[in-house]
């Protein structure tokens, strides 16, 4: 038990034996990606700001397009 095991007991305990045995707290194991949630919300955003990325050079891309066939037929 340390600083962030069992809710964070700000201090190393050195036991002589397993936690269990004594009657202490035990520190729940982690379990990795066990909210999906979480990886869906990232893929969303990741995939929003791809989406808006594309749209704003596509926009860039046409109007830089038209700037410049504006600039032809002027000149």
């Amino acid at each position: 038990m340390g600083l962030k095991e069992a809710g964070g007991t700000d201090m190393l305990t050195i036991l002589p034996s397993q936690p269990e045995d004594l009657g202490l707290i035990t520190p729940p194991q982690k379990v990795i990606n066990q909210n999906p949630d979480k990886l869906r919300i990232t893929g969303t955003g990741f995939m929003g700001a791809s989406v808006l990325a594309g749209l704003m050079y596509t926009y860039a891309t046409l109007t830089q397009e038209k700037e410049k066939k504006h600039r032809d037929n002027a000149g």
